[in-house]
């Protein structure tokens, strides 16, 4: 039979291949990883396919012919071409491929199976047809007739480890543990780089030395046992699966030292340590059971190597799993006095001193890890998150933008969208370049929340610094809106960012455009899937409130009773909406319900107490009004409104004197947008003192 090499093949072959009906084909030596058995269309053929010229035009036209009745839909038909086809071409292999699995599809079995047959009958040695014929007795349960087929394959092609494999599984349903150990043997001598038939020869030894049936079998599968797992770490050191089974059955057999010694050979051989640890940690836990007794022996354990920075290591990393921080800590101060330049360990150290508020330690050490280690992507981030948090935004946006470089060029971040926003976080206040920070929020609104995280940093900087510096914190502002405007034309379909377009309107008291921002972001909200995301009863609140303050009440009411409606317990909107009708005296009974209800989660909320106050007050209920405002007052004595309120009831209660001095604080401290009323009130508490003493 005259076959064609790859390079050459035109005509039917190159059909095949370049429509994907012949996937994956390599030549005998070529090895892949295990299949399952069983699925024809994932049998990948072990040798180049071969092609006979034989009336080659005449199969190429019915080949075409059935691909194009395939597109059509009409299976029978296309398979009736592929049938001609073979007829023409008989010494076709890859048209038995096809046209038996199309047989299979059309639940037709017993045709493919004398398709195959007859390409036997002709090619005995054709492994390719072997390994078909046998993966569809497989499919037909059939594996007593599969197993003579691929043991004959093993036989033709002893290199080829998915052959044994495929054996392997044609006797998974068989109790003959022998037999399938005997192919696992096969594999393991014969094969090339026998990586995933030396594991399954590995587990089999296992399973078999449970059920041996005297001491002497016992011993040889474990003597075996061990020989296999030497070999295969010698062979195959990139495999840590080996290391790790010696370890398992050394911490079965309570042989700790044993089991260490190849905990520390992975950890040699790792090029990510801090995975790989974990992996360790995870791996000795599970051999004890993961139960409490099992957590307890392994810390057991490890806490009796105190010279051991490993153990130390992984010590810590089990005290983190049981949130013991200071304990954790303790281990990996312990790991880096036995180890000063273990990497991992001294990450470990810079996080924790961060995550306590020891940001001086924590860029201290970090200081000196990247002058050691100036590359290190993860460093280099933490190293901008410190910054950032040290408010250091110059350095911050420098750490940031080169872990960002490092991104691009191929070393992973475990949340790309998380450290744009802490870029933008850093170029917002500190950039000269806004549109630097612009593209930075751009990248950040991949994941939903982080725009608004952005945001709320910004504004806590302008708030920071709006006494001590009110034109600064207005450029604060400022800058984080035109940001997010460009946003706004860059993610059209983007609902957080006109939410957040109108929550800044908001701060900035221009309500009358942030209401128009947050229904525009209603609507967007409302075209995608993930709508709860934005729809919340914050953001309800936020444009209830918006309404109240743009004059808008029936509005607002109507936006407060619907998140009401859908949390009878959202007590800020409980005690927004009773405030608001005890501004106006309207609905004092249902206000007083409201409040009340509120009070019930907040007992000792000021601004809850004062609604409640002020609802008695608006009663007429003067003394119950003025108990609940001193009490508001004791618990915000700095709150403007409510000393406010005392001096409106201490004037009902013909008490001016004490009202007059009330209104004096209040004015003291910043009455705000109240400013005339106080002024005018405080005016009448004066003349009634002055009246008082005329009199």
């Amino acid at each position: 039979m005259m076959k064609i090499g790859v390079s050459t093949t035109s005509g039917l072959f190159a059909l095949l291949t370049l429509t994907g009906l012949i996937t994956g084909c390599t030549t005998a030596s070529s090895r892949g990883s295990a299949r399952s058995g069983g699925e024809l269309s994932r049998l990948q053929p072990e040798e180049t396919l071969p092609l006979v010229e034989s009336d080659f035009s005449e199969a190429l036209t019915y080949f075409s012919l059935g691909l194009s009745r395939e597109i059509q839909g009409n299976v029978q038909g296309a398979l009736e071409a592929f049938l001609e086809a073979i007829k023409k071409d008989p010494g076709n292999e890859a048209l038995y491929m096809l046209a038996s699995k199309r047989l299979v599809d059309s639940d037709r079995a017993e045709e493919a199976f004398h398709l195959l047959e007859n390409l036997l009958e002709s090619d005995p040695d054709n492994v390719t047809a072997l390994r078909w014929l046998a993966n569809l007795h497989l499919q037909q349960k059939q594996p007593e007739q599969a197993l003579p087929l691929l043991k004959r394959a093993v036989h033709l092609h002893p290199a080829s480890e998915q052959v044994y494999i495929e054996a392997m599984q044609a006797l998974s349903g068989h109790q003959n543990l022998d037999e399938v150990l005997e192919i696992a043997r096969l594999a393991h001598q014969y094969a090339d780089q026998p990586i995933q038939s030396t594991r399954i020869l590995v587990r089999l030894l296992g399973s078999a030395i449970q059920i041996a049936d005297d001491v002497q079998s016992m011993l040889d599968r474990k003597r075996e046992l061990d020989t296999v797992l030497e070999q295969a770490v010698t062979d195959f050191p990139n495999q840590e699966i080996f290391l790790f089974i010696q370890a398992e059955i050394a911490l079965e057999q309570n042989r700790f030292d044993e089991a260490f010694e190849r905990y520390h050979l992975l950890d040699q051989r790792s090029e990510q340590l801090e995975q790989t640890r974990s992996r360790i940690l995870v791996h000795a836990l599970q051999a004890h059971g993961s139960g409490p007794e099992g957590v307890r022996l392994v810390q057991l354990q490890l806490e009796q190597r105190k010279d051991d920075s490993l153990a130390q290591f992984l010590l810590g990393l089990l005290h983190e799993l049981r949130d013991q921080g200071d304990r954790a800590f303790t281990a990996y101060q312990r790991a880096s006095e036995l180890n000063p330049n273990d990497l991992p360990t001294l990450r470990k150290l810079v996080l924790l001193y961060y995550q306590r508020d020891q940001l001086i330690r924590a860029r201290e050490l970090l200081a000196r890890i990247r002058t050691e280690h100036p590359d290190d992507p993860e460093m280099l981030q933490l190293a901008g998150q410190i910054a950032l948090a040290t408010e250091d935004f110059a350095a911050a946006a420098t750490y940031l933008q080169q872990r960002i470089l490092k991104h691009r060029q191929g070393m992973k971040v475990e949340n790309p969208a998380a450290l744009y926003a802490q870029l933008a976080m850093a170029l917002l206040v500190d950039s000269p370049s806004l549109q630097a920070a612009t593209d930075a929020m751009y990248h950040a609104a991949e994941e939903p929340g982080l725009l608004e995280w952005v945001w709320r940093h910004q504004l806590r900087q302008s708030l920071t610094i709006r006494e001590t510096a009110p034109d600064e914190a207005t450029i604060v502002t400022k800058r984080i809106f035109e940001s997010l405007m460009d946003l706004s034309d860059r993610l059209p379909g983007n609902p957080e960012v006109e939410l957040l377009i109108g929550k800044t309107l908001s701060f900035q008291k221009d309500y009358d455009n942030a209401i128009p921002a947050f229904e525009r972001a209603i609507q967007l909200a409302e075209q995608v899937e993930n709508s709860h995301t934005w729809l919340t009863t914050g953001f309800y609140f936020d444009l209830a409130a918006a309404y109240e303050r743009a004059g808008h009440i029936e509005s607002s009411v109507a936006a407060f009773e619907k998140i009401i409606a859908r949390d009878p317990d959202h007590h800020p909107a409980l005690n927004y909406l009773a405030y608001m009708w005890a501004e106006r005296g309207e609905n004092l009974d249902r206000a007083l319900e409201y409040v009340t209800r509120a009070l019930k989660h907040e007992p000792d909320n000021g601004a809850y107490i004062d609604t409640l106050g002020w609802v008695y007050y608006q009663q007429g209920r003067f003394e119950d009004a003025y108990r609940e405002l001193l009490k508001a007052a004791e618990t915000e004595p700095d709150e403007p409104v409510i000393l406010e309120h005392l001096g409106d009831v201490l004037m009902k209660l013909g008490r001016p004197l004490e009202a007059r001095a009330y209104y004096r604080i209040t004015l003291e401290l910043g009455a705000d947008d109240r400013l005339s009323i106080v002024e005018e009130s405080l005016s009448k508490a004066e003349d009634a003192v002055s009246a008082s003493f005329a009199h």
